[in-house]
């Protein structure tokens, strides 16, 4: 099915683009040089997501049955890989 695919690559472009969006806005706030500071960046990107409901629904529905490794690719940032890792916890809650 064209449409549901076009879609799903439309829905995974934006969870990219906010997830990036909140990485760099986080790393401009705290330092990410040390193993800490990268997770005290990727536990804040978690808080905000928790705080705001719509944006924790639309993205677990958005990563449902996405592969992290699409999404790793759309997203430039070095904490990429903790933060979808974090991010799979959510879809095995839901």
């Amino acid at each position: 099915n064209q449409h549901s695919t076009s879609e799903t690559n439309q829905s995974l472009t934006e969870a990219a683009t906010k997830i990036q969006k909140l990485l760099q806005q986080l790393e401009q706030i705290y330092p990410i040089n040390t193993p800490l500071e990268k997770q005290i960046v990727v536990i804040e990107v978690l808080k905000r997501i928790e705080n705001n409901p719509t944006l924790k629904t639309w993205l677990v529905g958005a990563l449902k049955g996405v592969s992290t490794e699409s999404l790793k690719e759309l997203i430039d940032h070095p904490l990429v890989n903790v933060l979808l890792a974090a991010l799979e916890g959510y879809q095995e809650v839901d």
